[in-house]
């Protein structure tokens, strides 16, 4: 695995894995470094104290013609220790509030479509007086049949109950059930989530 390493004096040098002497850096960077790889749309920066100075390591990704590269650039920081638990504290903030700030923007787009989702239900029972009947759906056949539910086994008849609650398709790939409000599953694989429990199909162990 290579890694293009941008020094302080914005030089391109390539690093392998392999020829790295200090295997506790390597260790360090296996188990810190490389979970953040896979978060390729945003810089990552961690701190690596060397001898008594700080380096601020920034993880990036760099398009080039070839495809997606891991760029790391690296920067002598300080070499207050202090000032390093400072940034980390702020970093902590400031991730914090954007986690915060994409919820809560995430929330809203959620309930928009759930609102839309409800009144073309409600539309639907309004003008015809029952609920849309789209158990035909083959999603809906492919219940019947012993499940796990959050890992406790139960099955599932041609009544269509999750438990006691009626299963009601809203789509092949949607339905919902009565759980202290509606409670909606979304088909994920072979597997149904909701934000609360998951279904899935037992399966049996081969001997």
């Amino acid at each position: 695995m290579e890694i293009l390493v941008t020094d302080r004096d914005h030089r391109r040098i390539k690093w392998n894995f392999q020829t790295w002497k200090n295997k506790e850096t390597m260790k360090y960077l296996l188990l810190v470094l490389l979970p953040i790889f896979s978060y390729a749309q945003q810089d990552s920066v961690v701190y690596e104290k060397r001898d008594s100075v700080w380096f601020k390591l920034t993880y990036s990704t760099e398009t080039t013609d070839l495809g997606t590269k891991k760029v790391l650039t690296e920067d002598p920081y300080t070499k207050v220790d202090s000032l390093v638990k400072l940034s980390l504290i702020r970093e902590l903030q400031d991730r914090a509030r954007q986690y915060n700030q994409w919820k809560t923007k995430a929330e809203d787009t959620e309930k928009d479509y759930l609102l839309k989702l409800r009144q073309a239900d409600r539309q639907y029972r309004t003008l015809y007086t029952t609920r849309p009947n789209l158990d035909s759906l083959s999603n809906s056949k492919q219940l019947i049949g012993t499940w796990l539910l959050d890992g406790v086994e139960i099955s599932i008849t041609k009544q269509l109950k999750l438990l006691t609650a009626s299963i009601n398709f809203v789509s092949e790939n949607v339905f919902w059930v009565t759980n202290s409000g509606r409670e909606y599953f979304f088909k994920r694989g072979k597997n149904w989530i909701s934000d609360k429990r998951k279904l899935e199909p037992k399966t049996t162990r081969k001997l």
